[in-house]
């Protein structure tokens, strides 16, 4: 009993540990700088400063290396160039401040606008001031950015890791302010390499999307996973200054439609004769086929049961597939190719909107004007209207004729006739009462 009860303490410790851990928040600013004071003589210090108010008195951070105390500095002295680039790690928000050491000892912060915000962007390529005589310039860009991980800069997901083999992906490795550039290279990883190489070198340029094609990463091939990575800095050989990995492959592209979808009426009003005809860029390649669904919307823009296509290489003509007996209405069109013993189908292209106008009714009136006397004809005017011209009548069992102006007008016996009027298509007016 005894051993029951300390095993249990052990693990609760534990337990309390490893949530303790979890809650650890870690702080990387990228910082570049190559700075020299022109003029004046008193110190000038630059200060990575984790103060939450003006003056900035806590602890501050230098760029090549932390301790476990989180209290270090960097300063730049009187007429020395000195380099900073690479990546800050601390424990809390930092601040970069400036200050000046006067002769007496007494350091003078500048609370203007070269202080930045605790999580902030901030650049200047062209960097001079005054500060207490001094002068201070910039041999080249100034960064000091927040660094975001590549996972939320990208809203990266496990469930989204495949890349258009067609297109150009756009990866974002900072979100920076003024200008949008930021120093760093990007890296890759595959199974082809066995090793990081660089994909760009270490340069200053936009970060906010760095367009990636799968023709650039040697000896990568379709649906295979790659890895990418930035890093802050020249050489990487601090481990703080490369970013998380993120996971992706690139898989094959479906032929993409030309255009849009064209829909076409139906033949007749209130019938399944009408159709959807794509027209595409490419070709299929061998064994490869089309796996299409399309979904009727109805008025509520409710979904309802869709209906399936496969569409092999032989039935391709023309790079053309037509989806014919179809009523009229709103459809969604979803379709990607799959390749005989390859598992990964290509993309998924979706078209929504696709809607398929209803045709006119034909209709048709008679106007009738009786005969004035026994045994006489009397007349009818035939007026139709809506399907597709033109209109052909009948009647009783007489010949068909086409309707025009000069035969709108019929001279009949008096009695009781049967009168059908068709269109170009064979449409009928479903409605009308055909018996006069």
């Amino acid at each position: 009993m005894n051993i029951l009860i300390k095993y249990k303490i052990a693990f609760f410790l534990l337990l309390v540990a490893t949530l303790n851990s979890g809650y650890a928040q870690t702080y990387k600013y990228k910082v570049k700088w190559d700075i020299k004071r022109s003029s004046g003589s008193s110190e000038i210090s630059f200060y990575l400063n984790s103060g939450s108010s003006y003056p900035y008195d806590g602890t501050y951070a230098n760029a090549i290396s932390t301790t476990s105390s989180n209290s270090f500095s960097y300063t730049l002295n009187n007429s020395s160039i000195s380099i900073l680039d690479g990546v800050v790690v601390s424990n809390s928000p930092l601040r970069l401040t400036q200050s000046v050491r006067e002769s007496s000892g007494v350091f003078t912060q500048r609370s203007g606008s070269y202080i930045t915000n605790p999580e902030s962007g901030y650049w200047q390529n062209n960097f001079a001031f005054p500060l207490s005589n001094n002068s201070v310039s910039l041999n080249s860009p100034f960064e000091f950015y927040y660094l975001y991980t590549l996972k939320d800069l990208n809203n990266y997901d496990v469930s989204k890791t495949e890349l258009q083999a067609c297109k150009t992906f756009n990866l974002s490795v900072g979100n920076v302010g003024e200008g949008g550039n930021m120093t760093f290279a990007l890296e890759y990883f595959h199974s082809g390499t066995g090793v990081w190489k660089e994909l760009l070198p270490y340069a200053r340029r936009y970060a906010y999307a760095v367009p990636i094609q799968l023709s650039q990463i040697s000896g990568l091939q379709l649906d295979q996973n790659f890895q990418l990575r930035a890093r802050y800095s020249p050489t990487g050989s601090r481990a703080n200054d490369y970013s998380d990995i993120l996971t992706y492959k690139f898989i094959p592209c479906p032929p993409a439609i030309i255009g849009e979808p064209l829909p076409n009426s139906p033949i007749c009003y209130n019938s399944d004769t009408g159709k959807i005809i794509m027209y595409f860029d490419n070709d299929l390649a061998l064994t490869e086929y089309f796996s299409m669904t399309l979904t009727p919307i109805d008025s509520n823009g409710v979904e309802l049961s869709p209906y399936n296509k496969t569409v092999v290489e032989s039935e391709f003509i023309n790079r053309t597939i037509v989806w014919d007996n179809l009523r009229a209405g709103n459809y969604k069109l979803k379709y990607q190719t799959f390749k005989t013993g390859n598992p990964t189908p290509s993309s998924v292209v979706e078209k929504n909107n696709i809607v398929i106008v209803e045709k006119q009714p034909l209709t048709f009136e008679i106007f009738k004007t009786d005969p004035q006397c026994n045994n006489q004809n009397g007349t009818i005017i035939i007026v139709a209207s809506g399907g597709t011209e033109p209109y052909y009548y009948t009647i009783d069992s007489g010949s068909e004729v086409k309707l025009t102006p000069d035969t709108k007008t019929v001279n009949i016996s008096g009695g009781t006739h049967n009168i059908r009027i068709r269109d170009e298509n064979n449409c009928i007016d479903l409605d009308a009462n055909a018996s006069l």
